[in-house]
Formats: structure tokens, C-alpha cells, sequence
């Protein structure tokens, strides 16, 4: 442990008021996920202070000095800070005196916060979440720990702290889920029943923030070992409204790379539908218009067919809803083989990738809506394979279909 002290004292060597803070007899505290990070050996970009013994006008006046600050959390005891000397680079982080909070009502916010200067590090280290989130460690390198953080580290585990946890907060069950597959950890079993008990409860969080959550599992963390725990947890049931899912953890969605694609291959077997989940995505939990279109891409990519024309037009079509579901690894293997044809034969799957366009269209007499409709007719004669992707051919093509349409008149 000496060498995460001795990085905990050079951290706080490098902020810039931390003499001032120490000479005036205050204790600087590593807190939170900077500490956690550290004994898993990874890179935190989290830098959580907080500072005892300092009362919050003097703490004020002293930070000014080093750097801006912003006190609109001052009644809570939290002053946002921003330095260019913080670890060599533009930080702005909270730096916060201990304190308590006690819960009043439902709701994130519904939370009475006191702070205070005198109030002890272990006190405040009870409201947080989890064990591994509750060490401290001071300028001096010394570890406080009272609920045991550093040995559920080293044995992977995801412990609460305290039986209130998910009542005061019911957003730490799925943040207790991200954690458990960020840090490919267990969720200890009392842990796991109190989720169970309380999982009703996350209806009290807005899915925006259930989405936060969803998108770090998508970005850090182990898909399969998530979408195991929302099912083990019943989290699964409360947050989509699903009594008797059949909890299918299909094989690929550890290639999910997109919060979109995570919550389709999670509903994919429980929704009748494709375009359900998309509504549900848009309406329910709040997803913006890209994960929409996304999640309609996908589902159009379910599509069975072996008819060679038919899936060039299918992917035409996922391309103009969300180009980017091209590159999904996700989608079926019919679909990626004729992406993958289409990329090796120089067959456009747009309309702007075709070798002409309507000013070539124009000077061969065509005009107004005719233009549109003879370049869909061209990219269908070429996923028909009747010509290729090549201007003067198309052209010549385009020419003696106008000519055969004159003839017919005449």
C-alpha cells in the first residue's frame, strides 16, 4: 500500500493551494474514485477532494487564490474549483467539505445535506455508496477505510455500505450493475438481495440517467456480465416494464457498441418487434433521435431474405435511416456478407455515391421529380446487376431507356 500513499501525496503535492490548506492546519483527503482507481491500477480521470478542519469562508478565500472558483454549491459545502497546475493540465474539480446527508423524500434530490468543517472523514464516507468507493486517503498517505473497501478490491466485490443504500438512492442498484462489469466484479449477495427487494424503486429514476449509466456499461464494461445482472437483479423487469421476460442474453452482445444497440439485443426477444423498441427507446426511456433511427436500422437488418436484390435494397434503406449501422457487428451475418460484397464490387449503397448525378441528368433533357426517380431507377438496375457503377455505362444506359420510351410513344 506504501506506493498508493506515496502517489496520493505526490496527487496532493500538485494542487496548487494544498500548502496553504495544510499550514492553516486543514487535511486534505483523496477520496472516492481516484483512490478506487488507483489500488485497481487504472487511470481515473475522477479527482474527488475533500478537505476537514478548514470551515467553508476561509476555504473560499484560500482557493481563490490558486485558481476560479464557483461557490453556487456552497450551502452544501461544495466549491467547484479549475486550475492549469491540477496534475499538469486544465482540471476543474468539486473540492468538498465532509457531510451528511439524510433522506426526506423520494427522488435524487430528495436529500437534506449538512456540511461541516469538524464533521469526521468516516462520517462522510457512510452516505456513499459502495465499500469500494468509501476509502480515503489524507496527505499523509494515511488510509481510512471503515467499511472494509480495500480487501472487497482485492477480492472483487461490489458490497453497499450501509442497508439504506438503494432506498436513499435506488440509481446506485444499476451503477452497482456498471461497476460489476466495468471492473468485472461480484455483486456480494446481500448486496444483491437488497437490490432485488428495492428494484421497484428505480421507476423513481429518470431514464435519462438510467441511459448514463447504460452508456458506461456500453463504453467500459463487460455487456454479457451486465445483461446477466439486470436479469438476476429484476432491474431488467422495473426498468422496461417487462414481468415475465425469458431473460435471453443473446451471444453477441458484448459487440454492442452503442447504448442503442445494448438496450435492442436486451428487448429483442421480449418486444414483438423492432420498431416497438425503437418507440420505446424514443418515448419511454427519453433516447435521442440517433438511437431511434439506430435501433430501426437494426431491426431491418433482421430481415431473412437470400434474394441477392432484395438485401442490397435492405441495406440501401439501413444506410439512408443510419449510415453508420454499416459497421455494426451486430447485425446478421446474410446483412454483413452483402455489405461486404457491395464494398468489394464498387456497388454504392447510396444515391450520392453513384457516378452521376442530376446535373448529368438534366443534360440528357430529364427534369423536376423525373431526376429522383431515374436515379432510384439506376440504383436499382445496378444492385440488379444490369449495370455497374460506372458513368459512361450508365449513361448509355439511361439514354437508350429514354430512346425505347420515345419509340413506345411513337
Amino acid at each position: 500500500m506504501k506506493d498508493i500513499a506515496d502517489k496520493i501525496i505526490q496527487s496532493v503535492k500538485s494542487l496548487p493551494f494544498s500548502n496553504e490548506v495544510i499550514e492553516k492546519g486543514g487535511i486534505i483527503y483523496h477520496v472516492g474514485g481516484f483512490v478506487r482507481d488507483l489500488f485497481l491500477q487504472k487511470q481515473s480521470k475522477d479527482i474527488d477532494i475533500v478537505i476537514s478542519n478548514i470551515e467553508i469562508n476561509d476555504l473560499e478565500e484560500i482557493l481563490s487564490k490558486y485558481g476560479k472558483i464557483d461557490s453556487v454549491g456552497k450551502s452544501f459545502g461544495i466549491i467547484k474549483f479549475k486550475s492549469d497546475k491540477i496534475l499538469g493540465r486544465i482540471l476543474e474539480t468539486d473540492i468538498a467539505l465532509p457531510r451528511i446527508e439524510r433522506k426526506i423524500s423520494d427522488g435524487y434530490t430528495g436529500f437534506e445535506v449538512k456540511s461541516n468543517h469538524l464533521i469526521s472523514i468516516e462520517t462522510d464516507l457512510e452516505r456513499r455508496d459502495f465499500s469500494v468507493n468509501s476509502i480515503a486517503i489524507d496527505h499523509n498517505g494515511n488510509i481510512t477505510d471503515p467499511f472494509g473497501g480495500v480487501e472487497d478490491i482485492k477480492k472483487s466485490v461490489i458490497r453497499m455500505t450501509n442497508k439504506d443504500t438503494f432506498e436513499d438512492d435506488p440509481l446506485r442498484m444499476i451503477r452497482a450493475v456498471q461497476f460489476a462489469s466495468r471492473f468485472n466484479f461480484k455483486i456480494e449477495q446481500n448486496t444483491l438481495n437488497s437490490i432485488k427487494k428495492n428494484a421497484e424503486k428505480i421507476k423513481q429514476i429518470s431514464f435519462e440517467r438510467v441511459l448514463i449509466e447504460s452508456d458506461k456499461i456500453v463504453k467500459k464494461g463487460n455487456k454479457t456480465i451486465a445483461a446477466k445482472l439486470l436479469h438476476d437483479s429484476t432491474l431488467f423487469n422495473h426498468i422496461f416494464d417487462i414481468s415475465n421476460s425469458n431473460a435471453t442474453i443473446h451471444d453477441n452482445i458484448d459487440s454492442c457498441s452503442s447504448v442503442a444497440e445494448f438496450i435492442f439485443l436486451l428487448l429483442k426477444t421480449d418486444f414483438s418487434n423492432g420498431s416497438s423498441i425503437a418507440e420505446f427507446f424514443k418515448t419511454t426511456l427519453k433516447g435521442d433521435i440517433y438511437g431511434y433511427k439506430e435501433i430501426i436500422a437494426l431491426q431491418l437488418a433482421e430481415t431473412k431474405t437470400e434474394n441477392e436484390l432484395e438485401n442490397r435494397l435492405l441495406v440501401f434503406k439501413m444506410n439512408k435511416i443510419f449510415p453508420r449501422i454499416l459497421n455494426s457487428k451486430i447485425i446478421s451475418n446474410n446483412i454483413k456478407e452483402t455489405i461486404d460484397k457491395m464494398t468489394e464490387l464498387n456497388i454504392p449503397f447510396s444515391i450520392k455515391e453513384l457516378q452521376i448525378n442530376g446535373d448529368d441528368l438534366i443534360t440528357l433533357g430529364i427534369q423536376g421529380v423525373k431526376i429522383g426517380e431515374m436515379l432510384d431507377f439506376t440504383i436499382k438496375s445496378i444492385y440488379d446487376n444490369k449495370i455497374k457503377n460506372n458513368k459512361e455505362e450508365i449513361l448509355k444506359f439511361i439514354t437508350n431507356k429514354l430512346d425505347n420510351e420515345k419509340t413506345i410513344l411513337t
